[in-house]
């Protein structure tokens, strides 16, 4: 399963959850005209659990701000709860999901 941005202005985002309990998690940063106008890339991995209607997903540790990539600012219901600084539960019957502000639709690999 996965989670991939539609066209947009802000980044192209690529969340594949793998039948082997890992994740991954791709992002390309597209230039702003407000940011100094380079492109930059995120990427992440981590490892997957199930707790109960929840996918649980824990990031390796390193410089990703998972606040800033799960906001509840930026969605509509309950897509997700932060655990920790480096783990977040997302629902496990998404169709899709909000990462950096940024609607991403989910695609059954």
């Amino acid at each position: 399963m996965a989670f991939h941005s539609g066209a947009n202005g802000m980044a192209d985002i690529l969340l594949t959850i793998k039948k082997d309990n890992t994740f991954s998690l791709y992002m390309r940063i597209l230039p702003q005209e407000e940011s100094d106008g380079k492109e930059s890339m995120v990427n992440s991995t981590g490892k997957w659990t199930m707790n109960g209607e929840w996918t649980r997903l824990t990031f390796k540790k390193g410089k990703l701000h998972v606040r800033s990539l799960f906001d509840s600012t930026y969605t509509e219901g309950h897509q997700f709860k932060l655990i920790g600084d480096r783990t977040v539960d997302i629902k496990a019957d998404l169709k899709e999901l909000t990462i950096w502000g940024v609607v991403c639709n989910k695609v059954v690999k």
